[in-house]
């Protein structure tokens, strides 16, 4: 059973001018499989496979069925991705999830690590708004390419797109990039991170009835929600081999409502607008990157200091049909929902924000992520007849490290010199220079 060709209206091949309107039964009978229901379209219906796919077909293919809806088995999951092109992948399952990857065993366990560590804290606080989530019918699938030409091929992506949750696949896409893992500073392996784990985001809302697949959701709470859940911390230590002492890193989510310093930075430095710029991303039917770090601090206020209203908001915003994105009217004006809720005193708002995200208490979790990167001192000690010499630097990221230190040996190892690495590790670039004179001079 394979997905029609979906080349129309958001990915589907939906009939020009249909409206979605609820399916006439939960469940259908589609090629001798049971397959679920999300909505009527005309001659059409809109129907979840049992790989998770969402397609639509028409009706009079389709026979009636009570149920119930059974997953793909994981071998058919595998079988159905290979059949697709992704052959010569590797297939990991680990719990609710499916990894496809054709990268490093490093960076597939570092995004694994992220997708993991998350789950069982975000199921925990979606409970706790009380919206329910439910278990996923059908394993999550992560497809990890090796590059941005793999990557691509899937689906040719705005440049600054590094992954992508598809709502018609259900899939999470992205590709390995050093310059935003093991090879990055801080910041950029931070900011990777952070896309991997908002795009899983997206695909755990639509997957445990939070979000319908395709739900006309406003923006703003859209990608705001994954911007409360995402901020994940760096973890840095030294690791000793062969006597060397070299940096590692993990990555791994810690709580729900982290303070997410990506956007923090950038609100700081955004001048107050008279609420304008509220009611603009309220409004808004795309965000910006000033937008996605609006929709943060607007969700974390919401979320923390106004919790019943924004527990009666997500209950309200959750009853959008799926397939309700089709045939979406523009939005002429503030989210409806948002207004009926936190009213639209734009202004009054903004300020009670910013009071919120420049609390005592926010502000002592905030960590400028530029100044306040981890930073490497790596120093290499040989002697050389009966005098001892050292060499340092200072590195921002543990490869940049190891390829200094791999250098450095080679060169000595020419001469026939052993040479000890020590490396420290300071919390900004102030400490690592003073920690630096204090070896050299």
């Amino acid at each position: 059973m394979t997905p029609a060709p979906n080349d129309g209206a958001l990915g589907l091949a939906i009939p020009d001018n249909a409206r979605p309107t609820p399916p006439r039964s939960e469940f259908a009978e589609l090629e001798g499989r049971v397959v679920r229901v999300l909505a009527e379209l005309g001659d059409e219906r809109g129907v979840v496979l049992p790989t998770g796919e969402l397609t639509v077909v028409p009706s009079d293919k389709t026979e009636p069925s009570s149920g119930p809806f059974r997953s793909a088995t994981r071998d058919e999951l595998v079988a159905s991705l290979k059949a697709e092109g992704f052959d010569e992948y590797r297939f990991a399952p680990a719990g609710y999830y499916l990894f496809a990857y054709d990268c490093s065993d490093a960076y597939y366990l570092h995004t694994r690590s992220i997708l993991e560590s998350m789950l069982r804290g975000v199921v925990k606080q979606l409970a706790e708004w009380g919206l329910e989530p439910q278990r996923p019918e059908t394993p999550l699938v992560v497809v990890i390419t090796p590059n941005r030409a793999a990557f691509d091929a899937i689906m040719e992506m705005p440049e600054g797109v590094a992954a992508y949750y598809n709502g018609v696949s259900n899939r999470v896409v992205l590709y390995e990039d050093d310059r935003l893992f093991d090879a990055a500073p801080e910041f950029a392996l931070k900011q990777g991170a952070y896309v991997v784990a908002h795009e899983a985001i997206h695909q755990l809302l639509h997957n445990t009835g939070i979000q319908g697949r395709l739900a006309a959701w406003p923006m703003w709470i859209s990608e705001g929600v994954p911007e409360y859940f995402c901020p994940l911390r760096v973890h840095s230590s030294l690791a000793r081999t062969d006597g060397d002492e070299l940096p590692v890193r993990t990555v791994k989510w810690s709580e729900a409502g982290m303070v997410n310093d990506i956007r923090m930075h950038d609100l700081l430095r955004t001048k107050p607008a008279a609420g304008r710029l509220m009611r603009a991303v309220v409004s808004a039917p795309t965000l910006s990157a000033r937008g996605y770090s609006v929709a943060w601090g607007l969700t974390h206020y919401l979320a923390e200091r106004r919790t019943d209203e924004f527990k009666a908001y997500l209950a309200d915003v959750r009853q959008q049909p799926a397939l309700s994105m089709v045939n979406a009217a523009a939005s002429r004006g503030p989210d409806p929902l948002f207004v009926k809720h936190f009213g639209d005193d734009f202004a009054a708002l903004e300020t009670e924000v910013q009071k919120h995200l420049t609390s005592r208490r926010m502000q002592s979790a905030y960590s400028d992520p530029y100044i306040n990167q981890t930073h490497y001192v790596v120093s290499v000690t040989f002697k050389k007849g009966r005098v001892y010499y050292t060499q340092a630097g200072v590195s921002l990221s543990p490869a940049s490290a190891r390829e200094w230190t791999s250098e450095k040996r080679q060169e000595l190892a020419k001469e026939g010199i052993n040479a000890h690495v020590v490396t420290r590790e300071c919390r900004d670039a102030r400490e690592a220079q003073f920690q630096l004179r204090k070896i050299l001079d």
